[in-house]
């Protein structure tokens, strides 16, 4: 590319790039006097029908405590059924013994499995471009100088704590599984809901998803976007479906991996979570829990993945800290997690992977994931190591440039044995 083209593509970006939203408002919820009594009434007996409700209605008992100063009993409430954040005040509460929220936050924060191990050799995602579109971000300490550009499509003036919670799981220095990695992000308001009291619709996505290809033309061959992550998700239900999967396609067609939670319909990709022990070390493969609850709305429908079990891989959905839209500083812990948060880390993998082989498509990471993850008979599927997987990509791409390098000399020696033979007999 040369230089009045590059500094053309530069100025275009600029145009378009946008400062990240700001913070949105923190109002600590307090719990009135006279409901006191009657709330840990209703705890108390949740807790003791945990059990039949999972079994029975396919709902885990949880409580939602973020912004909230609590100053009741809640120790009847397990302890990994407590979703908090930063601002949470338990100074006046009464909590499970094996409660402890410093330990969850911070260790919520590792997907695990040895995967920071990955990080300490130097593969990070550094040098891959990745795009997100979800609801808008605030600034935060997670991401701070990785996103590249950014444009927001909405009229809210603050960040989302779901775009926010995203890009934390994507590239975030402590909860991210690329932390390196350089992110294109197109805020766009979720579809999950009925707009302006119309059917659901497929909201803003397609045009974003066009954005996204039109500022992957600008960027210089070897440094293009290589994946959309799109936690929220469209189907033929849905208003302007087809404009949707027309730009989907017209994505995967210039090279960009479009990553959703219909990922199994759209590229044959079965997925699915697991629950963590977090009284356990993260990295023993032992904190792997199986999920309990189908939690109806935030996990898969039947037909969202493959029934055999052995093709689905699994990544941790519950017990995930993220960033929050609060403050530069500030982080959630979801006891429960949606798929939505396992998207970005898929997305975040991917990036791993094709810092240690530039060839590796989304496909083949899937088929090494199932090879090398963890199989046991009470999980949903393949529970994805990703110090396994990297490490087998890195065995395949030394032996394909032994390869290369073999046939190379193979040929040099060829050209060196006919030029011998077309020189004997001459005299000089």
């Amino acid at each position: 590319m040369d230089i009045a083209t590059k500094a053309k593509c530069l100025y275009e970006l600029a145009e378009t790039n946008q400062p990240l939203s700001a913070f949105a408002p923190v109002e600590l919820t307090t719990i009135p006097e006279d409901k006191k009594k009657g709330l840990e009434e209703i705890i108390r007996k949740n807790a003791e029908r945990r059990d039949e409700l999972i079994q029975n209605e396919q709902v885990r008992p949880h409580l939602d405590v973020f912004k909230y100063k609590l100053d009741i009993d809640i120790s009847h409430t397990p302890a990994g059924d407590i979703t908090f954040d930063s601002h949470t005040d338990f100074s006046g509460a009464t909590l499970p013994s094996d409660f402890n929220p410093e330990s969850f936050m911070e260790k919520g924060k590792d997907f695990g499995q040895n995967l920071r191990q990955i990080h300490q050799k130097g593969i990070t995602g550094k040098g891959i471009k990745i795009a997100i579109i979800d609801e808008g971000v605030s600034p935060h300490q997670e991401y701070d100088g990785k996103i590249e550009h950014y444009e927001n499509f909405t009229d809210s003036p603050t960040g989302s704590f779901h775009g926010t919670g995203v890009a934390s799981l994507a590239v975030g220095t402590n909860c991210g599984v690329a932390p390196e990695a350089e992110v294109y992000f197109f805020a766009e308001h979720s579809n999950s809901n009925k707009h302006n009291g119309k059917k659901r619709t497929v909201g803003g996505i397609p045009k974003a998803i066009k954005r996204c290809i039109e500022i992957n033309r600008l960027l210089p061959e070897g440094e293009k976007i290589v994946a959309i992550s799109i936690s929220q998700f469209c189907d033929p239900t849905m208003e302007g479906f087809d404009k949707y999967e027309e730009m989907r396609l017209a994505a995967e067609k210039e090279g960009i991996d479009v990553i959703t939670v219909k990922l199994f319909q759209e590229k044959g990709l079965s997925f699915d979570g697991y629950n963590r022990d977090l009284n356990k070390d993260v990295n023993d493969p032992d904190s792997i829990l199986p999920l309990n609850v189908k939690f109806i709305d935030c996990r898969a429908k039947p037909d969202w993945f493959d029934d055999d079990k052995k093709k689905r891989l699994l990544f941790p959905v519950e017990h995930r800290t993220v960033a929050l839209n609060t403050g530069d500083n500030d982080y959630c812990h979801w006891a429960i997690g949606g798929y939505s948060w396992i998207i970005p880390q898929i997305t975040g993998l991917y990036a791993l992977c094709k810092q240690v082989n530039p060839d590796c498509t989304l496909e083949h990471m899937w088929e090494m994931g199932l090879k090398t993850g963890m199989s046991r008979d009470d999980l949903s599927g393949i529970a994805v190591q990703p110090q396994k997987l990297i490490n087998e990509l890195q065995k395949e791409k030394i032996l394909e440039n032994k390869h290369e390098y073999q046939e190379e000399r193979k040929e040099q020696k060829n050209k060196l044995l006919l030029m011998q033979k077309n020189n004997a007999g001459k005299t000089f």
